[in-house]
Formats: structure tokens, C-alpha cells, sequence
């Protein structure tokens, strides 16, 4: 009866082939069979190392693709890591009137009755999932829970800080804000002179408009670089406007605007821990551990 030779007999025999030795010496000397058997046997172990040195391309390839995914959601996350622009904008007359507050690479949403939700555009991608899975030990996802939270306390700052803009604004001036009528602060001008102040809270330089952009003129109006702020009737300008100045004075010395400090700087120590964390792994160009594509992949 033949003798039986397994694949890992006949991938001996090619490592004895490759290094030199002829068909007819593996025959006599190690297989100890005819010739025509190794030669069979040679044949099957070369198509086996083909296979496998295919399938370990295929492997590195599919592995090499993941990894680059996963660290696209590094490169997302470091982009988010940024605070809200000091000109959004905030609508404020309605408290259950839903707002959708973008920024590079995050999403904060008031749905009203007090609901803030926080969310990273990263996490939107079909590989989210995965590169959680990969992180699930490392402390870069629970500060990103932290910087959700402190995200929506900010906003909730920059909203107090303009709800406390035009409540001075009508304490000061004796007028209310409301829609265009007859001696009033227009309420699309609060917003301008509300992002005036926003910026000095949060150290930013001079945008389009500044106090010294308040004006009055002889039609009982006060404006803001040609732009109506207020109506008061003739010979009332100049009072109103020193009366807003001093509402944009008192605002920028407000608890207000203090809590606007302090929620940016706690965002902003938080967005420095992540971003910190996340250009160690891009510096690596791995991700550690494994999710279900990992498995599928064979690691």
C-alpha cells in the first residue's frame, strides 16, 4: 500500500528543494518513495505557500485599510476638539423654540424644556461602532463624555450672557426688545451688539462691529454703523445711547459673562487632554485592541 505523506512532509521536501537538493535525492535519502510521488508532493506545497502568502497580502491589506479608517476618526475627533465660533447664533426670545448649534466636527442641539444633546460628527461614520470597540479600555472615550457635558454648559453660558445682555439693555434704556415699532431696541439688533460682547468675554479680536460703531442720528434713531439699534423719538438719541454702552459695560463685568469664561476654559482644558491623547495614537499610526472586523480580518 502507498505510504501516506502529509503537507507538512511534502513542505519539508521543498524546503530541501529550494535549498538545493534534487527531486531524486529527497526521494532516496527523506521520502524514501519514487520520485514521481515528490515531484506530486513539491507541487502541492508550492501551491500551499502560494495560498498563503496570498491570503497573508490579503490579511496585511484588509488590516492596513482598517487601521487607516480608525485613524480618520482620530483626525475627526482632533478637528471637533475646537470651542463654538464667538458669532453663532443664539436664538433667545423662545425657550421652546429648538436650536442646532454646528461647529467643526461636533453638533450640539437644544430640543427645548431644558434638553441639551451633545454629538461628535465622528460618530455618525459606519466605523464608529469598531473604533470604540478598540478604545474601549482607554480613557480618551470617557473624556470625550466630559467634553459633551462641558460643550452644552458653555452654550448654556453664551445664552444666559445674552438673555442677561437684553434684560440690561431694557433696564438701561427704559425701552423693551421686541419686533420694529415705535420706541424700541430692535430685537436682530441685540444679536450684533450681543456678538460685540461675546467676543471680548472670550478674548477674541474685534469683529465687524464695536461700541464705537453706536451712533445716533437726527430722526430720533439710534444705529449701529448705519444699521437701525433703536428707536426713541427726537431728542432722546444720545441718552439712549450712553444707555447702551453702559448695559455693554455691565454685561462684560456680569456673572454672565464670568460663567462664559469659565465653562470655555474648562472646554478648553478638556479638548487639550483629548487632543493630546488622540496625536499620541496618530504618532503611533495604530490603534490598540480589536473589535468584530478584527476577528473577521483573523486576528
Amino acid at each position: 500500500m502507498p505510504r501516506k505523506f502529509t503537507l507538512t512532509d511534502k513542505s519539508r521536501w521543498l524546503e530541501l528543494y529550494d535549498q538545493g537538493k534534487s527531486e531524486k535525492f529527497i526521494a532516496r535519502e527523506v521520502a524514501h518513495c519514487d520520485v514521481r510521488t515528490v515531484q506530486r508532493g513539491l507541487d502541492e506545497a508550492r501551491h500551499a505557500q502560494d495560498a498563503r502568502l496570498a491570503q497573508r497580502e490579503l490579511i496585511k491589506d484588509a488590516l492596513k485599510k482598517h487601521q487607516n479608517e480608525l485613524l480618520n476618526v482620530v483626525d475627526e475627533l482632533v478637528k471637533a476638539m475646537v470651542p463654538p465660533q464667538p458669532d453663532l447664533y443664539i436664538q433667545w426670545q423662545r425657550e421652546d423654540m429648538p436650536q442646532t448649534f454646528s461647529s467643526s466636527g461636533a453638533t450640539v442641539e437644544y430640543k427645548g424644556e431644558n434638553i441639551w444633546t451633545a454629538s461628535l460628527n465622528a460618530e455618525n461614520l459606519p466605523i464608529w461602532g469598531p473604533f470604540r470597540d478598540h478604545l474601549k479600555r482607554h480613557q480618551t472615550l470617557r473624556e470625550l463624555v466630559l467634553w459633551r457635558r462641558d460643550v452644552v454648559e458653555h452654550l448654556k453660558a453664551r445664552v444666559a450672557l445674552q438673555k442677561r445682555l437684553v434684560a440690561l439693555l431694557e433696564e438701561e434704556t427704559g425701552l423693551t426688545v421686541e419686533s420694529p415699532g415705535i420706541q424700541c431696541i430692535e430685537s436682530i439688533a441685540t444679536h450684533e451688539l450681543y456678538r460685540i460682547a461675546i467676543r471680548k468675554v472670550l478674548g477674541y479680536s474685534e469683529g465687524l462691529y464695536t461700541e464705537k460703531d453706536i451712533e445716533v442720528s437726527n430722526a430720533g434713531e439710534v444705529m449701529l454703523k448705519g444699521h437701525l439699534l433703536a428707536r426713541v423719538g427726537e431728542g432722546k438719541e444720545e441718552r439712549c445711547k450712553n444707555s447702551i454702552l453702559m448695559a455693554m459695560k455691565k454685561i462684560l463685568e456680569s456673572p454672565e459673562a464670568a460663567e462664559v469664561s469659565s465653562t470655555l476654559e474648562t472646554l478648553s482644558q478638556d479638548a487639550a487632554r483629548i487632543k493630546k491623547r488622540l496625536q499620541e495614537i496618530s504618532m503611533v499610526g495604530f490603534l490598540p485592541g480589536k473589535c468584530d472586523i478584527c476577528e473577521q480580518i483573523g486576528l
